[in-house]
C-alpha cells in the first residue's frame, strides 16, 4: 500500500498575506491555508482505504480533488504523483478491457 504525501504549495509562515506568493494568510495568522489541510490530507489512510463513508470514493481520489483544486495542496513527491495517475489510468482501462472479455464470453455462450 502508498500514501500520496501532500504540503503547502506557499511558504508555512507566519508571513504577512501575499508573501510567498499566498494571498489567503490573513485568514489564518499568517499561515497559508494548505499547512493545515496537509496535514489532514496526510493523515487520512493508505490511498486505496475507503474514505469516510462515502462508497466508491478512496483517500487517493480525495487527496488528488484537492491537488487539482486548491492552490495550496502540492504533491510532496511530483514523480510519485505522475506514476500513481498512470497506475490509476492503466488499472481504469484493465477493468473496461476485463469488461469486454466477459461480455464477448456471455455473448459467444449465447450463442452457442
Amino acid at each position: 500500500m502508498t500514501k500520496l504525501l501532500v504540503c503547502a504549495e506557499h511558504p508555512h509562515g507566519p508571513l504577512k498575506n501575499g508573501e510567498g506568493g499566498c494571498q489567503a494568510r490573513w485568514g489564518n495568522d499568517g499561515m497559508c491555508p494548505g499547512v493545515e489541510t496537509a496535514n489532514w490530507l496526510n493523515g487520512l489512510g493508505e490511498d486505496d482505504d475507503q474514505y469516510s463513508s462515502m462508497k466508491d470514493v478512496k483517500n487517493i481520489d480525495v487527496r488528488l480533488n484537492w491537488i487539482r483544486n486548491n492552490a495550496h495542496i502540492v504533491p510532496l513527491d511530483k514523480e510519485l504523483e505522475d506514476l500513481k495517475r498512470l497506475e490509476r489510468a492503466a488499472q481504469k482501462e484493465l477493468r473496461s478491457v476485463r469488461k469486454r472479455i466477459r461480455e464477448m464470453i456471455v455473448k459467444r455462450v449465447m450463442e452457442s
